[in-house]
């Protein structure tokens, strides 16, 4: 009688290798996913730190801002160090500004960038005068 209790050498291995490529497959979808979650965390703080910026501005005042002179710095975070840049237009309307502000950073070699776009109303008494 020939009785089989078990699996053969080749079975086994077989079934290695197939585990092994299973866990490989899950540890590439884990970094991958942690990765994301990580550069969703940047922009979101990112986002935060524009939407400060730019609340910070409408409080002084645009044309007190632009007499400060400061257009650009940076937010020194625990990881990671933002920069932020305000690019200002008078146009032709009168009082009436063209604000572009700018956040970027950098991780692993890689630059992340994000800008938004808004109008704010200067004051009366700092009007330029068009001839």
């Amino acid at each position: 009688m020939n009785n089989r209790d078990g699996f053969s050498l080749i079975e086994v291995i077989i079934a290695a290798v197939i585990l092994s490529f299973a866990v490989i497959v899950l540890c590439g979808i884990c970094t991958r996913s942690l990765t994301s979650v990580r550069t969703n965390r940047d922009y979101e703080h990112g986002w935060e730190l524009l939407d400060r910026q730019l609340e910070a501005i409408t409080y002084v005042g645009i044309d007190d801002f632009l007499e400060e002179g400061q257009t650009d710095g940076d937010f020194e975070g625990i990881e990671l160090t933002y920069h932020w840049d305000v690019e200002t237009k008078l146009t032709d309307t009168e009082k009436l500004y063209e604000v572009n502000i700018t956040v970027s950073w950098k991780r692993a070699n890689k630059e992340r960038v994000i800008s938004a776009k808004t109008m704010l109303l200067g004051s009366e008494e700092n009007l330029f005068v068009k001839k």
